[in-house]
């Protein structure tokens, strides 16, 4: 079964791993790992919750600060923070328009007799989702908790999308008055998507870098486990966990 939650195309791949923030006193030796990783003797927790920090539309001035509101992972989850981008993709040209001439100035003082044009016109809309989206999947292995996520972050930015002959600014017959600029841009989007894995114990803090863009953001990542479909409490909004950090793999 799987959960969205909704907080509201170039593709760059990144591989991340976390840190853990949870301090802890035990050194990595193989009998540490046997204790981690070994079958439980309890059925293990059929769902866990997932919230991250910093998830937010405008970049924020601290990632590790107010929390998404948490998803449940049975087994797999989407924490999303988008807004929808809608944008022209079919036009009407240019149209003469069938009226007297008007008078316009020009910049000697003097006017001059033009015939109005309607420049080009959108006739048709496409929409796109553009913020964070988040895949996440969880695997118990022994007293840990396999933590799989894809980040994507989409951003957009209108460029020039108009060519041809009919294309760009509309001038008077003797190309001194500027009718119209005519002027048609198209979105260029890029999808960042950044990939991360932990072995979580429940209850501990993470830090992941995630990338908005080309910037690099280190968030945090909490996973608890949800008895009996009640979740456990949500992370402090706009607190930090403290503690000493430790390193996890970036793929």
């Amino acid at each position: 079964m799987k959960t969205i939650i909704t907080i509201t195309t170039v593709s760059l791949g990144i591989i991340t791993t976390a840190i853990a923030v949870t301090p802890t006193s035990k050194r990595l030796t193989p009998q540490v790992i046997t204790d981690l990783t070994s079958p439980s003797e309890s059925p293990n927790p059929k769902n866990y919750r997932v919230a991250i920090s910093g998830i937010s539309l405008a970049s924020p001035s601290d990632p590790k600060k107010f929390y998404s509101d948490p998803v449940n992972l049975n087994p797999t989850g989407i924490i999303e923070c988008i807004r929808e981008f809608i944008f022209p993709h079919e036009w009407e040209p240019p149209k003469v328009e069938k009226s007297s001439p008007v008078s316009v100035p020009t910049r000697g003082g003097g006017s001059e007799q033009v015939v109005p044009v309607t420049p080009t016109t959108p006739t048709g809309f496409q929409p796109i989702n553009i913020g964070w989206t988040i895949h996440l999947t969880a695997k118990p292995i022994g007293k840990l908790v396999a933590l799989y996520g894809i980040v994507d972050y989409t951003a957009v930015e209108m460029v020039r999308g108009g060519y041809g002959p009919i294309a760009g600014p509309i001038y008077s017959e003797k190309g001194r008055v500027l009718l119209s600029e005519n002027k048609l841009d198209q979105p260029k989007f890029q999808t960042t998507t950044t990939r991360f894995h932990i072995f979580a114990l429940p209850g501990e803090v993470y830090e992941v870098t995630f990338y908005r863009g080309t910037k690099a953001e280190e968030h945090l990542v909490t996973l608890t486990v949800a008895n009996d479909g009640k979740a456990e409490p949500n992370p402090p909004a706009n607190v930090s966990p403290g503690g000493s950090l430790k390193k996890a793999h970036h793929d």
